[in-house]
């Protein structure tokens, strides 16, 4: 966010427009004032710049970056003019303070009484007469600052704290001091000053100079009790650089803090002060023994001086052009390590340590397992309480209880890399101390192996350069600021490289950056003694939130030692074979870092021996307990043990090869002798191949392709070949080459007869390349036409001039000294452009057969090959219909076709293309499968369309049969009934109609079909009064129940037949069982086609 001059943030209306302009340098003086208080997280800092300002290369209200924001906060800035002499113009002190400290910091001239204004041709106030004091006071206090409009602004843009110009700029004439008539302005001074002007430069007159002033507060980056107090003040590049600031005098308490981690011996009140780049001050008599110390490290001496601060330390002087400036203080401390460097202290530490098991020892006895230890640490948190930069860290190999030594005929020397903040590293303590020496005259001083040195190995020599009389102590008189009576010659680091103070034997030179380091000598460390890493700490910060990393490998021989705890015993072995019977464990060693407060290391280990299985245990328990030993690892395999560790055992399955020589016989090539390289270890330790003692060829080669479909094609489009040789014994190369090549399509006139024949190369992708089933690297070139590049590869040069063929890719395989074993490489082919049918018409009326053309890319190697065996697989469906090949034997198999072709010279080209179809009755079931796919969703939505409208054509049937109905009408209906008396007959009994009532009652009799009409109130049917009659006199509880004149089961409640919906629904059925039916003839028509269904 911008700031403006009274330290307030700027809005987003406020922002400016800035444009990309090149960063130019417009410092040429700068001076920094500042003090640091106790108690607080920060120093009040401020900056002085001097401008200057070339107005024919920069447009005003353009903005130049100064420097870099950083962390810093701007509280207030102000600019003002100075004229070609550095004369400020007039100012008033009182409301503009920061000008007037700016004046006095940059050493400008007495400021002038001609105000700045003048020069844009506006009046300027009356100047007091000379003699007048008081109105000359009362007239500076008077004077208004000038608009930015004039003088422009500090502000942060872009993370940059950047100078925008003035809108405005003075016109060049009164700019110079001469007027539009080519003479000379006077200007007017303050009374009393002794300045002289003096005429300006060609180069000065084309420059307008500013002064500004920035109040900023800049906060610490690290504080006490785990680091120094640090501040960084970022400043720009400028030639002329003044700093003063002020540090707060230690108390007891904080002097107790810190000597509990220095075991300081010093006086109390002092402070151990550094800054990066050096400060240099200016020449003094006084002598102050409360601001240095007699013991300092190899990059520090204390920079800290009472001179001109009576209430407490500071640091005063000038420093050379950069882009920040750090100052660090701390309480003293003295050096605890013998090699001038002192150690750093890491919170937290994790690392991984890979144990590859390469073979047993190279030694005549065998003894021993041969491992490459691969190590790789990650600090958080590195850390350091004084204010030395270029510090160590010690790492120390943990042997775990075995005996470690370096392999005989290997490299006996660690491999250390590192990341940010390492400069190099060095093996074991110094033999010595350096001491003070009677001369001038430097002692003979050891580098180290991180240590660079011009000198050749083994030539000792004698310190006489003037860089040696710089790293010899002082006289001790006319020393200013500094304390050497009792400080030990040491040599001071060069640039970011380690110090020259870590001393091992006098025997050479080495030279050693970043990790890379010549072999040292064999007999001088053992693998057990420290390795000192070197750190520069300015590169890691802050402490609380850096990350320092590592790696360290090497290859070691690791034996066991005896012990009765080990369980041996060869009768619990199942067999009576050395080579089965039991060995002994060793356990896997580890690095440590004894400087940190938590530490955690996981191992891995791997196996990397050809014949042999790898036992791996847990770091404690009794090998006769089978939870003991964790896994079995083959060849190539790896398992994880853990942070607690891990014992290894070999076995081998076979006899181990011989470690004696072999005689080197007449046929047998000399090979001059070298140091043998890690992957030379692990073949010492592998059974040895039988030697070649015939020519240099490949005896069989086996490739299998395998037709693909890709992109939902329905014929085969691309291809996978799966390529199996062993591979080569060649002393002089390793690496197994071979080309794919394509067979030429003829000239160009003919490809231009052919649209369908594809004039682009295929897509050649590698999947895979294993050596006996471990994956190895590969490299792929694609080969150029030759119409598209005007030269070829050197490799596939002399295959193009003998074979004519276009090459499409050049494929490099890494075996490395793997002689005989089986090399496996996949790779897949596609074409360009997809699949391009090739329809072979036929004469007459005859259909065209659609096929698929594969041209195969079979491999061709330098070497001759002895049989080439190629199989091409066929899927289930599809047919081979043709095959053209140049490979003398063809042979048909139930999985497709083989080819062989036995002598094959060096460079021959194999060529393959493969036809292939469909199969017949495949292609018909198919096709019948694909039309009843096509069909029977238009056949599902026909069945639902007849279902709908034959529903909807009988709802509308039934709302117009619904309509015609007439509304219900109410009839009443009187009938008299005449009840007689039953009398006495002549014969026994009585007429009663109870019988049949009763089975009417009983057999619910079904009513009459037709109702009475009102009209009709005659009883036409006697036998239904006397029923009726019979039933009201029989039946009075029922006839009292009854509300209506006629009973409701013998009302006829019929709909009419045209309106019945029981035959509207058995008439939807039978349509759409109808419609099924032709459904389904439609169906078996198309499963029989082209047959007709039976």
């Amino acid at each position: 966010m911008p700031f403006n001059a009274n330290g307030h943030k700027l809005g987003s209306s406020q922002a400016f427009t800035l444009s990309q302009q090149s960063k130019i340098n417009i410092v040429t003086r700068l001076a920094v004032e500042g003090k640091a208080k106790q108690g607080y997280d920060g120093a009040g800092i401020k900056m002085y710049l001097k401008l200057s300002v070339p107005r024919d290369t920069v447009s005003p209200g353009s903005t130049i970056p100064l420097f870099p924001e950083e962390n810093i906060k701007i509280v207030n800035s102000q600019v003002h003019p100075i004229d070609n002499n550095s004369v400020p113009y007039n100012f008033s002190s009182t409301t503009c303070p920061l000008l007037h400290s700016a004046a006095r910091a940059l050493n400008l001239p007495a400021r002038s009484s001609q105000s700045y204004m003048s020069l844009f041709g506006q009046p300027s106030p009356s100047t007091p007469t000379p003699g007048s004091t008081s109105r000359r006071a009362s007239y500076n206090l008077h004077i208004p600052p000038l608009d930015e409009r004039y003088t422009g602004q500090i502000l942060v843009s872009n993370y940059q704290v950047s100078y925008v110009l003035p809108k405005e700029f003075p016109p060049s004439s009164r700019a110079n001091g001469v007027d539009n008539y080519d003479t000379q302005v006077p200007v007017t001074r303050t009374p009393g000053s002794s300045y002289r002007s003096r005429r300006g430069s060609v180069s000065e007159k084309n420059m307008i100079q500013f002064m500004a002033a920035i109040d900023m507060w800049v906060p610490l980056l690290t504080k006490p009790p785990r680091a120094p107090f640090l501040l960084s003040i970022p400043t720009p590049r400028c030639l002329s650089n003044h700093i003063k600031l002020r540090i707060f005098a230690p108390n007891s308490n904080t002097n107790a803090s810190l000597h509990s981690l220095s075991s300081a011996e010093e006086e109390p009140g002092s402070w151990d002060l550094t800054a990066d780049p050096h400060v240099t001050r200016s020449a003094t008599t006084r002598h102050s023994k409360s601001s240095s110390y007699t013991h300092f490290a190899d990059d520090e001496s204390s920079d800290s001086s009472t001179t001109g601060f009576p209430d407490g330390c500071g640091i005063q002087g000038t420093f050379p052009s950069t882009e920040r400036i750090r100052i660090r203080w701390a309480a003293p401390m003295k050096p605890i390590e013998g090699d001038g460097r002192r150690r750093v202290g890491v919170r937290e530490v994790k690392g991984e340590m890979t144990a590859v098991v390469l073979g047993k020892g190279p030694d005549g006895s065998g003894e021993g397992v041969v491992m490459k230890l691969e190590y790789t640490g990650t600090c958080h948190g590195v850390w350091f309480p004084g204010v030395a930069t270029l510090l160590a860290m010690d790492i120390g190999l943990d042997a775990q209880g075995s005996e470690i030594a370096w392999v005989p005929g290997a490299e006996a020397r660690w491999f250390v890399t590192g990341g940010r903040g390492y400069t190099g590293y060095d093996v074991g303590s110094p033999p010595h101390l350096l001491s003070r020496p009677s001369s001038l005259e430097a002692p003979d001083v050891y580098t180290s192996p991180a240590t660079p040195s011009n000198h050749h190995p083994g030539i000792p020599h004698h310190s006489s350069s003037s860089s040696s009389l710089l790293r010899a102590p002082l006289p001790n008189q006319h020393v200013a600021d500094y304390s050497f009576e009792s400080a030990p010659s040491s040599a001071p680091s060069s640039g970011m490289l380690s110090s020259a103070d870590s001393l091992i034997d006098g025997k050479s030179h080495i030279f050693s950056a970043n990790g890379i380091t010549p072999v040292l000598d064999t007999g001088a460390r053992s693998p057990l003694a420290p390795i000192t890493l070197h750190i520069n700490m300015n590169e890691l910060l802050p402490p609380a939130k850096n990350i320092f990393t590592f790696s360290i490998g090497g290859i070691v021989l690791i034996k066991p030692r005896p012990s009765h705890f080990m369980y041996n015993s060869p009768s619990s072995s199942p067999s009576a074979s050395d080579i089965e019977g039991d060995v002994d464990p060793v356990a896997i060693p580890r690095l440590r870092i004894p400087a940190a407060d938590t530490e955690m290391i996981s191992v891995v280990v791997r196996n990397d021996v050809d014949g042999a299985t790898v036992d791996v245990y847990n770091s404690t328990g009794d090998l006769r307990d089978a939870q003991t030993r964790r896994t079995v690892l083959q060849r190539g395999a790896a398992a994880r043990c853990g942070i607690e560790g891990g014992r290894v055992a070999l076995r081998y399955l076979t006899a181990p090869p011989p470690t004696r020589r072999s005689k080197p016989s007449g046929r047998s090539r000399q090979i001059p002798s070298r140091a043998p390289s890690p992957s030379m270890v692990s073949s010492m330790s592998v059974p040895v191949r039988p030697e070649r003692d015939g020519p240099l060829i490949i005896p069989w080669v086996a490739v299998t392709v395998t037709p693909l479909t890709i992109d939902g094609a329905d014929l085969p489009n691309a291809y996978a070949v799966r390529l199996c040789l062993p591979a080569p014994i060649d002393d002089d190369s390793e690496w197994l080459e071979f080309g794919l090549a394509q067979q030429p399509h003829g000239g160009s006139e003919q490809q231009e007869d052919k649209p369908d024949v594809d004039t682009k190369p295929p897509r050649v992708e590698v999947a895979s390349a294993s050596v006996e089933g471990v994956p190895v690297r590969f490299e792929t070139t694609v080969a150029m036409r030759p119409d598209q590049s005007s030269s070829l590869s050197s490799l596939a040069m002399p295959f193009q001039q003998l074979s004519g063929n276009e090459w499409v890719s050049w494929v490099r395989v890494h075996i490395g000294r793997a002689g005989g074993s089986q090399v496996q490489v996949h790779y897949v082919v596609k074409s360009r452009h997809g699949r391009t049918p090739d329809s072979n018409k036929r004469k007459g009326k005859q259909k065209a057969t659609e096929a698929s053309r594969l041209d195969v890319c079979l491999p061709t190697f330098a070497l001759p090959v002895g049989c080439l065996d190629v199989n091409v697989e066929t899927a289930l469906g599809l047919d081979i219909l043709s095959i053209e090949s140049n490979l003398s034997h063809q042979q048909s198999n139930v999985k497709g076709r083989r080819l062989l072709h036995y002598s094959m010279q060096e460079y021959f080209y194999p060529s393959l293309t493969i036809n292939i179809v469909a199969s017949k009755g495949n292609a018909t079931q198919s096709k019948s499968i694909r039309s009843l796919t096509q069909t029977a969703p238009a056949i599902l939505c026909l069945i639902l369309l007849v279902c709908l409208l034959s529903r909807d054509a009988e709802l509308r049937e039934m709302k117009k049969s619904l309509d015609r109905c007439s509304s219900a009408i109410t009839v009443t209906l009187t009938k008299t009934m005449v009840i007689d008396t039953p009398s006495h007959r002549w014969f026994r009994g009585t007429i009663s109609t109870a019988v049949p009532t009763e089975a009417v009652l009983d057999h619910s009799v079904i009513p009459p079909a037709s109702y009475p009409t009102p009209g009709n109130t005659r009883n036409e049917n006697p036998m239904l009064s006397s029923s009726t009659s019979t039933l009201s006199s029989s039946h009075d509880g029922y006839a009292s129940r009854s509300y209506a004149l006629i009973p409701t089961q013998y009302v006829p409640f019929r709909w009419p037949d045209e309106y019945d919906l029981h035959l509207a629904g058995r008439a939807t059925v039978d349509a759409v069982v109808g419609s099924l039916g032709t459904v389904w003839q439609l169906i078996r028509r198309v499963y029989h086609y082209p047959l007709d269904p039976p």
